[in-house]
């Protein structure tokens, strides 16, 4: 009976890490294809956040003193898009929860309805980045690969009109990774 637990665990061990290192040694191509199979199987653009190079927008965003208040991580900045992506209501709503004291009642009621607005709208944007994703049809049509950085030209097609786009990767240790957030465009 130990031998074959044994067996097992060598087993499923063994097959974790050959599809990690297969997932990990993906190529240019082939990480663009997979982001677009995610945003197709997940219906939204979070499938783009496992690969964004957070560290890069991190220490972009920490030059230009952009980041978001709280945040002193690349992982809590990956966490901040997420959680904005995904439910950007109740995001918005938990970001300004209630009107700064100092106000008065007519400027508290203003900063409400300025929330309100400001959430509809973030959800309206991200709702049309969705449906924009969605609604193209990508295909790979050239690959550059210089170094550690790859070009990948996107033929992306929208109610019979196409366009070409370039999405950039750079190459972090072994996987091919968006440098900013700026993905869709």
């Amino acid at each position: 009976m130990l031998r074959v637990f044994s067996f097992l665990f060598f087993f499923l061990s063994t097959l974790f890490f050959a599809v990690s290192a297969f997932t990990d040694s993906l190529g240019p191509q082939e990480t663009v294809e997979s982001v677009l199979s995610s945003i197709n199987r997940e219906q939204s653009i979070v499938a783009i956040l496992p690969f964004v190079h957070w560290e890069n927008v991190f220490n972009k965003a920490k030059d230009t003193k952009s980041l978001p208040k709280g945040i002193s991580t690349p992982l809590e900045l990956r966490s901040f898009y997420k959680e904005l992506f995904t439910d950007p209501v109740g995001f918005g709503l938990k970001q300004y929860v209630s009107p700064p004291e100092h106000l008065d009642d007519s400027a508290k009621s203003a900063y409400q309805k300025h929330l309100q607005t400001t959430v509809r709208d973030m959800k309206r944007y991200i709702d049309n980045a969705n449906k924009k994703l969605l609604s193209v049809k990508y295909r790979v049509v050239d690959v550059r690969i210089d170094g550690k950085t790859a070009h990948v030209d996107i033929m992306a097609r929208l109610k019979g009109r196409e366009v070409k786009r370039t999405w950039k990767l750079v190459k972090v240790k072994d996987r091919w990774l968006f440098p900013d957030f700026n993905v869709v465009g």
